[in-house]
């Protein structure tokens, strides 16, 4: 659809613009939203695990707790994605 990237910026910065009512605030607040959910929270996810398996011998409670909770919120992540994949017929 889009030759090169300075194409696919400025036709996707039309498309964010208008579905955000060409409210900029709404868009920064959406943008803000999105890197929090689909970077930083997986991060932390994939952390919580790792850091209750060092926490095991010296908190078990704690570090087990961690572990399942970071392997739960991984799973739960990646099943809403696959879920929202199948609802849109995407590749």
């Amino acid at each position: 659809m889009y030759g090169e990237w300075p194409q696919f910026r400025r036709g996707w910065k039309r498309i964010f613009m208008q579905a955000a009512g060409r409210n900029a605030r709404y868009l920064t607040l959406s943008a803000h939203r999105v890197r929090w959910l689909g970077t930083l929270l997986p991060l932390w996810m994939l952390g919580a695990a790792p850091v209750g398996v060092l926490l095991v011998p010296r908190e078990p409670i704690i570090g087990w707790t961690l572990v399942a909770l970071g392997l739960s919120a991984i799973t739960v992540w990646l099943g809403t994605l696959v879920r929202l994949t199948l609802l849109a017929r995407a590749p």
